[in-house]
């Protein structure tokens, strides 16, 4: 137990005073969205705090919110609205999205990792880390069944998505990664993804 509490106690401490905030967030008008996005190895062997936002794509919304600490707390996030437009194109435009050989190898902390390629997507990593029983938290409206349902669609993915949307992840992008890795990869148009975690470590003497 007492192992068990140094290795939650280190995490912690590197999310808190080792911390690094590496943060991309590609958006941009629609005439000059991103073709692919791509996450390489600069985050290899890190250690601490990383968030990541990547698009190839239009009107998508992403999201990394996480809460450390001691005193209880509830944020609120609200995902029920999806970004809308006029018309998805169909143009012959290819749209990737990849995370690299090795990218988080190594890498020891709190990792959220949002990527995707498509349109009018939604993706967020929430999560809550505290000490004793303070526990704070982040709740998501939105995030029920009742509201993925409102989301979700029975037509299958057209031709067009199957052949132009591609998503990727090496097999070895998290080797020997420890800590917590939060990844929502989307290839396609009106999804939502979600990942959400609450942690409560124990006090030590």
């Amino acid at each position: 137990m007492e192992i068990m509490n140094r290795v939650h106690c280190k995490l912690l401490h590197l999310s808190l005073k080792r911390g690094v905030q590496l943060s991309a967030l590609l958006l941009a008008a629609h005439s000059y969205a991103d073709d692919s996005s791509v996450i390489g190895s600069h985050v290899m062997q890190g250690a601490g705090r990383a968030s990541i936002n990547q698009a190839a794509g239009d009107f998508n919304i992403q999201s990394n919110s996480h809460a450390l600490g001691h005193r209880a707390s509830i944020q609120i996030i609200n995902y029920n609205q999806l970004p809308q437009s006029t018309s998805i194109t169909e143009v012959s435009k290819q749209l990737t999205s990849v995370i690299d050989s090795q990218a988080f190898a190594q890498f020891q902390g709190l990792a959220s990792i949002n990527q995707v390629s498509g349109e009018q997507n939604m993706q967020a990593n929430i999560g809550s880390i505290a000490m004793d029983s303070t526990l704070e938290t982040i709740m998501g409206q939105g995030l029920n069944d009742e509201g993925l349902t409102q989301v979700s669609s029975q037509i299958a993915p057209s031709s067009y998505q199957l052949s132009h949307y591609q998503a990727d992840i090496a097999p070895d992008s998290f080797l020997d990664a420890q800590g917590v890795m939060q990844v929502n990869q989307i290839s396609g148009d009106n999804n939502v993804a979600i990942n959400q975690f609450s942690l409560q470590l124990p006090s030590g003497n």
